[in-house]
């Protein structure tokens, strides 16, 4: 991302006011405060980045786009399709069904959504263990942040994940296929 002068300076007066704010916490307090790790550091000038890149203008046009993306959604998966809350983020439910089961991705908006960043993502099923249902929501993330920028991404987001629980049943399937052989024969 390219940055103006003024956003860089911004930037770095922020990571000067943080780490004198570390010193000076540090040397006021009996006890030992933790210092800044570069990765947090990294995290904060990401946030600052962001926080400064998205205009009013910006978030208008995510919450229209959202909007459509709502309406959209709620067109195609009718009946499995539910909106949850509206103010202060948008959480939609998209539900489907896996193995006879019903599986469910909440989404919820953020102002950043779909400009800048992914909606938050959470997976419900009773199907999945937790050991799956971690890499299934970590897949779904991945695909998400490789859709940043692209508009809405919710409809991709569930097809990869019907693509993805296919290809799982499908091992799973061959896994038991092959067990039950091994122990016929």
């Amino acid at each position: 991302m390219v940055c103006s002068r003024d956003q860089t300076r911004a930037r770095q007066k922020k990571k000067r006011q943080l780490k004198n704010k570390n010193r000076k916490t540090n040397k006021s307090s009996t006890e030992k405060t933790p210092q800044v790790s570069k990765n947090e550091l990294r995290v904060i000038n990401k946030v600052v980045e962001v926080e400064e890149s998205i205009t009013e203008e910006q978030i208008n046009n995510n919450i229209i786009e959202q909007n459509q993306e709502i309406e959209t959604l709620s067109l195609i998966y009718q009946n499995d399709f539910k909106q949850v809350q509206q103010d202060p983020q948008t959480v939609i439910i998209v539900s489907f069904l896996y193995l006879e089961k019903i599986l469910s991705i909440e989404f919820t908006f953020g102002d950043d959504y779909p400009s800048f960043g992914i909606p938050m993502m959470k997976v419900i099923c009773s199907v999945l263990g937790s050991k799956y249902k971690k890499q299934f929501l970590r897949h779904l993330k991945k695909v998400a942040t490789s859709l940043i920028g692209c508009g809405a991404m919710v409809f991709r987001i569930i097809e990869e994940a019907k693509e993805y629980l296919k290809t799982l049943s499908s091992i799973k399937n061959t896994i038991a296929t092959i067990t039950t052989a091994t122990t016929a024969t």
